[in-house]
């Protein structure tokens, strides 16, 4: 991240060491200015990411603990990895059957991998159904991205 010190362990048997420490050596203050900066949060919601970011009620840590166990490798992860699969190949065969057709080909692929991966995890409900949805998360104003580091 810019304007942030990295700091890098190249000697394996330290890499579990520092995986175990966690709370001190912690990612939740990247995740946040990530969000912060990639997504463009409200300043409310960068206070309430940025609270409590090392106990397990903050935000930060309690979406890791509530997401680890659907996505841990098991059942719950390749459920959802052949629900996501399932919906591209159903897309690939109806793109088959009408002929030929022109297509923006980024479009359709980052459209296609929203659609397959969001079914996947939200199922019938899924809030990306709903283009307004899509265009609320992919369309962040392109001064947040472009702001310099402090």
């Amino acid at each position: 991240m810019p304007g942030m010190r990295i700091y890098v362990i190249n000697a394996s048997n330290l890499i579990s060491a520092a995986q175990r420490q966690f709370r001190i050596i912690a990612f939740g203050p990247i995740e946040v200015k990530a969000t912060v900066d990639i997504m463009g949060v409200s300043k409310v919601s960068q206070e309430i990411l940025s609270a409590d970011m090392v106990s397990d009620e903050g935000c930060i840590m309690s979406f890791s603990k509530a997401i680890h166990p659907v996505t841990a490798p098991g059942s719950a992860l390749d459920e959802m990895n052949t629900k996501a699969v399932e919906i591209i190949a159903a897309k690939l065969d109806s793109q088959s059957i009408g002929g030929s057709t022109t297509i923006h080909i980024f479009e359709w692929i980052r459209d296609l991998t929203i659609i397959a991966s969001t079914d996947a995890v939200y199922g019938p409900h899924n809030p990306f159904r709903d283009p307004a949805a899509v265009d609320a998360y992919l369309y962040v104003p392109v001064m947040t991205i472009l702001r310099p580091c402090h």
